[in-house]
């Protein structure tokens, strides 16, 4: 049960990868959806990397230290990410390397006063030497990651979960979900275009920069395509752990299958929140739509 203050995650559930050189910000503004020009020394913002078929390779959240930019994105999506760009990094005066060290995302609940600096939103703070330093998710200002020194035990860090609770990485992709972001697993890796994803509703695409890897098809589809379908937010209540299973189909008053879930996370108190596909609802909120084990469902808007 996580406390009213807020959560950290127990787990280390999150890569990091850095980047670094002169020529890293050339580097990754060639393959990044987002403008990393536009980021300035000490900032955050959300970004993905695509194919040159405009499919989806990874999310995450990237921070520019001074001249060196870390990237973090969850678990097990560092090495397909390093595995996919390796083919450019010869061409640039820059190193891009998985990192060492301990991953925390906490997560305060809005209006408590945690009692340690948290950074603004889309910022990062420098700590003090022995204690790393701290990134906000872009968006949620209540939401930073922490990193730890490998082996150096962070005062900060001890002094921030003292009022939190441990929860699992779930509990993460719940929250990342309900703000609207699709949680990006290696299960996605090269299945989705961004659209697909919402990520250019989300903040991970910046449609004004210049070129980059996938970025002709992107743009074709932002500007020239209209989506027949789209991604919903459900939440299940009344619902055991095991009553449905991963890409569990939707369905109709009248029982026809009219869309599947990508993601399904079966969270406390027999509750299971999902994203699912389905055709454009002209009214979300107010149709009613069930799963095949006869739960009754209202399908959100993912925004």
């Amino acid at each position: 049960m996580k406390s009213s203050a807020g959560y950290y995650l127990e787990a280390d559930c999150f890569d990091l990868i850095r980047i670094s050189g002169p020529d890293a910000a050339r580097f990754l503004q060639g393959q990044l959806t987002c403008d990393v020009n536009a980021l300035e020394p000490e900032s955050s913002t959300f970004g993905a990397v695509c194919t040159n078929k405009g499919r989806v390779v990874a999310t995450f959240t990237i921070c520019r230290i001074k001249e060196e930019f870390v990237m973090m994105l969850a678990k097990g999506l560092a090495e397909p990410l390093l595995a996919h760009l390796a083919k450019f990094l010869p061409f640039y005066k820059c190193s891009m390397i998985r990192v060492d060290g301990t991953l925390t995302g906490l997560s305060f609940s809005a209006g408590h006063e945690s009692g340690v600096p948290l950074p603004p939103d889309q910022k990062m703070q420098i700590l003090a030497p022995e204690s790393g330093w701290i990134c906000s998710i872009p968006g949620a200002g209540t939401r930073v990651i922490h990193y730890g020194h490998p082996g150096e035990s962070s005062p900060w860090l001890q002094e921030a979960i003292s009022g939190l609770s441990p929860a699992p990485c779930s509990a993460w992709m719940i929250e990342d979900m309900q703000a609207g972001i699709f949680p990006f697993t290696q299960l996605d890796i090269d299945r989705y275009t961004p659209q697909e994803l919402h990520l250019d509703r989300s903040g991970f695409i910046n449609f004004n920069k210049g070129c980059y890897t996938g970025q002709e098809i992107v743009a074709r589809m932002h500007y020239k395509s209209k989506p027949k379908k789209q991604l919903y937010l459900l939440t299940i209540a009344n619902c055991p752990a095991g009553t449905l299973p991963d890409g569990f189909g939707v369905f109709s008053s009248d029982d026809q299958e009219v869309g599947t879930a990508l993601r399904m996370i079966e969270a406390e108190q027999d509750t299971v929140f999902a994203i699912v596909q389905l055709p454009v609802l002209a009214e979300a909120g107010a149709t009613t739509l069930k799963t095949g084990s006869g739960h009754q469902i209202r399908p959100r808007v993912l925004v």
